[in-house]
This record gives structure tokens, sequence and C-alpha cells, in this order.
């Protein structure tokens, strides 16, 4: 099944990703999340969103708290924590952790106001 719907909708979530519940893509294709990703509840991800490893030394991944939008081509890399009710932006590059009711912006990603 895994490797059907990566064909099909263009998509590669790993089996082993960790995604709570009401959990929601906004626009299917080009969506990687990784092995060892964590998705809280209500979380929204957009289009070519990665939630990946930094580097090939380090298994880590994120971890999105609840309620977090993850804006189109986004990009969120190694052992990371985004808090409750962030929101990522379109194109962002981000690689350090955030605090909870965050807008989050930039290559590289920095706060930018709070929710």
């Amino acid at each position: 099944m895994y490797h059907r719907s990566k064909i099909k909708y263009g998509c590669d979530i790993a089996p082993t990703a960790q995604i709570g519940a009401d959990f929601k893509i906004a626009h299917i294709g080009g969506i990687v999340i990784g092995r060892n990703a964590i998705i809280g509840d209500e979380c929204t991800i957009n289009n070519n969103v990665t939630l990946g490893m930094k580097n090939a030394t380090s298994d880590a991944m994120p971890t999105l708290g609840n309620g977090v939008y993850v804006s189109t081509g986004a990009k969120l890399l190694g052992g990371i924590s985004i808090g409750n009710d962030c929101i990522i932006g379109a194109n962002s590059v981000v690689l350090i952790s955030f605090e909870n009711n965050r807008v989050i912006v930039g290559i590289p990603s920095k706060s930018v106001k709070r929710t």
C-alpha cells in the first residue's frame, strides 16, 4: 500500500512516522514525511513539503506540535521541535526549534510574530 500511494499520489509518507488525529493534506503532491517524524493532532500540510533529515549522518527528524500549519514548499529538517499552533510560511527552510504560537518564515527561518 505504501508503494502504491507513493506512485499514485506523489507523496512519500513513511509508515513509521507518527501522525496525530485530524491530520490534513491540503494539496497532494511532492510531500515527504520521514520515518522518525512526529506530527501532532489537527496539523495541515500543503504540497511540496518535506519533514526529514538535516544530513546523512543523523536520522533525527522534526516534531510538530498540535495545530501546526505548514505552507507550500516548506522544508523542516533535523531533530527540531515546532510548538503548538505555529504557521510555517511558504518555501521556508526551518532548521531550528520554535515555541508555541509563532509565524515562521524565511531562508533560514525566523519567527516574525506570535499567532
